[in-house]
């Protein structure tokens, strides 16, 4: 099976990606602007791209897990950012 998983650079999405190989799943990793070397050191297919701005380039999969968002951890995030990277970026994806 073919997963994609969206913020793959994040610490779910990198747990679920490291999951779904570990059972044999051929996993497309998208991620905005951190690219784990866990996942490089794994093979894993990594597409970089920014959500919020639209990717046309993502291959057909068998399963999407949505796991980009942008935290209230990020101090510095104003009203505007968490819109765009949590809203905008979803209504894009899909």
């Amino acid at each position: 099976m073919k997963v994609l998983i969206t913020g793959a650079g994040g610490y779910i999405g990198q747990q679920l990606a490291q999951l779904y190989l570990h059972d044999q799943h051929e996993v497309i990793a998208v991620c905005r602007n951190t690219i784990p070397q866990t996942l490089i050191d794994l093979g894993i297919t990594i597409i970089e791209c920014d959500l919020s701005k639209g990717c046309d380039k993502l291959p057909h999969s068998d399963l999407v897990i949505h796991a980009a968002a942008q935290t209230h951890l990020d101090k510095t995030a104003d009203t505007k950012s968490y819109q765009q990277n949590n809203v905008e970026s979803t209504v894009k994806f899909i």
